[in-house]
């Protein structure tokens, strides 16, 4: 474990160094849209992901983040409404291995803590429908991968594919599950983003 600390704090320290680019950007902010799925313990569709994200880059190649993500879910006998946010380190991959290089298109990586909070309404034929209860849940590690394209110094377009892992086994609401004997929910989901960064003149 040790060995593994010091091999990513010298990677960093050694980007850091190398880095010959001026942050002249510092702060960017995205509104994204996409598809998302639930995978937990019963049938779920592919439904709408809507998001934004402001972002301050502390190197050239990292920066940490800040998310909000509402997730309409819903499947053939539930709709669950989950409103999440993030707090997120991300790395650009391009600038950490080569700092003196422009590229048009880059690859970015992130992985962060999340909580959420969530209602869930279940309607089966054979079990009464369940009025919607506000639920909490925490996420980690979330994790996101997204490619970009820059149109100017000042926007770019990417898309996103991310995995949120939550703390609790039963999103869908419904009572019959055995909730010690089942796997918590994960929910997966792919976004496009407009991404606008601002000037800093200092």
């Amino acid at each position: 474990m040790k060995k593994i600390l010091v091999v990513i704090v010298f990677v960093f320290l050694a980007g850091a160094i190398s880095a010959q680019r001026d942050l002249t950007y510092k702060w960017s902010a995205t509104a994204e849209f996409g598809l998302s799925s639930l995978d937990g313990d019963g049938d779920s569709f592919i439904k709408q992901a809507y998001g934004v994200s402001v972002e301050y880059a502390f190197l050239p190649f990292a920066g940490i983040s800040v998310d909000y993500y509402y997730f309409p879910l819903g499947g053939p006998s539930f709709t669950t409404n989950v409103n999440s946010a993030s707090v997120n380190l991300t790395v650009n991959v391009n600038r950490l291995f080569f700092s003196n290089t422009d590229y048009k298109v880059i690859l970015k990586g992130s992985i962060g803590y999340g909580i959420a909070g969530y209602t869930s309404n279940y309607i089966s034929s054979t079990t009464p429908s369940q009025a919607s209860v506000y639920n909490s849940a925490s996420s980690f590690p979330v994790l996101a991968v997204s490619v970009e394209y820059y149109l100017t110094k000042l926007l770019s377009v990417g898309a996103k594919s991310q995995f949120r892992p939550f703390n609790v086994n039963n999103l869908e609401g419904d009572p019959r599950y055995n909730l010690d004997n089942v796997y918590n929910d994960n929910m997966v989901a792919a976004t496009l983003y407009l991404r606008f960064k601002f000037s800093d003149s200092n």
